[in-house]
């Protein structure tokens, strides 16, 4: 019984012990309460501020998710219609650039064409100007063995010099007959060779204004053709003539002495040695004399 006693004193000092400890934990306990509903309403209002914020924070980023699509949808159709226009523009810039390049190459060539052109009329200006000079020279020799053979009454007869006064009529008809209707021609030609080149000038020019080619440059020669076609006829009479003329002066002697100057003969001076009165020279085969043959009294002896 006694330890009976002693255990419930015990369990009685046990009990009141837990109940103080009790009442400290709700008295704990209920200050934890109203410091947490102090420190929850605190946070509450925290918590509807920064809502607030959140909600206005996500408005703008609305609105400028907005503007950003709109700007971006704008920005698209922008580059879209630039790109449009950029390969618009490089299909029309290549187009022109190969239309530019071929009007260039075909421009090219016909410049090079006029100026081979040009240079084969040069060719046949300095080739039949030289048959002129050679023509020239052979008439002038026939004209002054013609002309001595006129004024040397001892080598001809009578027939004779009548005939090479009528070749050296019609030699001087020829050559003035001649020469009128190469001028003539020839004036002809340059009239019409300068028409078409201008014409064909006028026409590169419009073209290449037409392209856009400014730069581009033409040649408009003048092509002369001034010569009248070798009279081959006149040659050989003219060969004729010297071998005749040249053959009498050898059958004479190659000596026929001072005369006085004839009726032809008033196209030279008097002292100057192509007639008379310079220093003697060895004949040219172009007068009709060989190497070694000295020169006439008449030629200069």
């Amino acid at each position: 019984h006694r330890r009976d006693a002693e255990a419930l004193e015990a369990a009685k000092s046990e009990l009141k012990r837990r109940d103080s400890e009790m009442r400290d934990l709700e008295a704990a306990h209920r200050d934890a309460l109203a410091n947490k509903e102090g420190s929850d309403a605190e946070l509450t209002h925290k918590l509807e501020a920064e809502h607030k914020h959140v909600m206005e924070l996500e408005r703008k980023c609305n609105t400028l998710q907005h503007d950003l699509e709109d700007e971006h949808h704008l920005l698209e159709e922008t580059t879209a219609k630039y790109r449009k226009r950029l390969r618009r523009v490089d299909t029309l810039k290549v187009a022109n650039e190969t239309q530019f390049q071929a009007q260039v190459r075909e421009l090219g060539e016909e410049v090079s064409s006029l100026q081979a052109q040009m240079q084969r009329t040069n060719a046949q200006m300095a080739h039949m100007t030289k048959e002129v000079h050679e023509f020239t020279a052979l008439c002038d020799a026939a004209r002054f063995l013609i002309e001595d053979i006129i004024d040397d009454e001892d080598a001809l007869d009578e027939e004779t010099r009548d005939e090479a006064q009528s070749l050296l009529a019609r030699l001087r008809e020829v050559l003035h007959g001649e020469a009128a209707k190469a001028k003539e021609r020839a004036m002809k030609k340059v009239a019409i060779e300068k028409e078409r080149r201008v014409a064909q000038a006028t026409s590169l020019l419009q073209r290449a204004m037409t392209h856009g080619n400014r730069r581009s440059t033409f040649f408009a020669g003048s092509a002369t053709e001034t010569l009248a076609p070798r009279k081959w006829w006149t040659f050989d009479r003219m060969e004729r003539m010297l071998s005749y003329a040249w053959k009498v002066r050898i059958e004479n002697g190659e000596e026929l002495g001072e005369r006085t100057p004839g009726p032809g003969s008033h196209l030279h001076k008097a002292g100057s040695p192509k007639r008379g009165g310079g220093p003697g020279s060895p004949g040219s085969p172009k007068r009709g004399g060989g190497p070694g043959s000295p020169g006439s009294p008449k030629r200069g002896g």
